[in-house]
């Protein structure tokens, strides 16, 4: 358990023996960290990375400036984030990106060879939902993305809970190993 105020705290429940786990300081830029942690699972070891990357906030407090300025912040943040994982596990990322897959932090996962499964199953489902008083506004900021290594059989987001994020549950094998 990563114990952070406010929105900053992170969870894990675990079926499998969890063999190493390292919370990751955000840079300058973000506000909240990361967790890395890698499991012993019946796909053999496979390394997760919980991310919560900088809302769409300016540093003074606005939405508004902030949907068009935080987008490099979040890139900053993926970018050291990656440099601290094992390029030698299969590897899933996870979490509140505050972004779609056209921001900037999932479009360089794409170019490095990380894909975001949602939209494979469910294209364009909103996980993030908050009602404002003109109206509801709603987002796919939540990702389950995977290396080449990991295939996707099915990715769900599942309408419960009464937070603004709705929860993403993803089946995953090993690529070679896919039906």
């Amino acid at each position: 358990f990563v114990d952070r105020p406010a929105a900053g705290g992170m969870g894990l429940l675990a079926r499998w023996t969890i063999l190493e786990q390292e919370v990751l300081e955000p840079p300058a830029e973000g506000w909240f960290p990361a967790w890395r942690v890698v499991l012993e699972t019946p796909l053999g070891e496979v390394q997760f990375l919980g991310v919560h990357l900088h809302p769409q906030i300016s540093d003074s407090g606005s939405v508004v400036s902030g949907y068009f300025t935080t987008g490099d912040n979040r890139l900053t943040e993926m970018e050291q984030h990656l440099a601290s994982l094992d390029p030698d596990l299969p590897t899933l990322l996870l979490g509140d990106f505050n972004e779609t897959e056209s921001g900037d932090a999932l479009e360089h996962l794409a170019s490095v060879g990380y894909w975001s499964a949602l939209n494979d199953f469910e294209p364009g489902r909103d996980t993030w939902r908050w009602t404002t008083s003109v109206g509801s506004i709603s987002f796919q900021f939540d990702h389950l993305v995977h290396d080449a290594r990991l295939a996707p059989i099915d990715v769900r987001a599942i309408e419960t809970g009464r937070s603004d994020h709705i929860p993403v549950l993803g089946v995953f094998v090993r690529a070679e190993a896919r039906p």
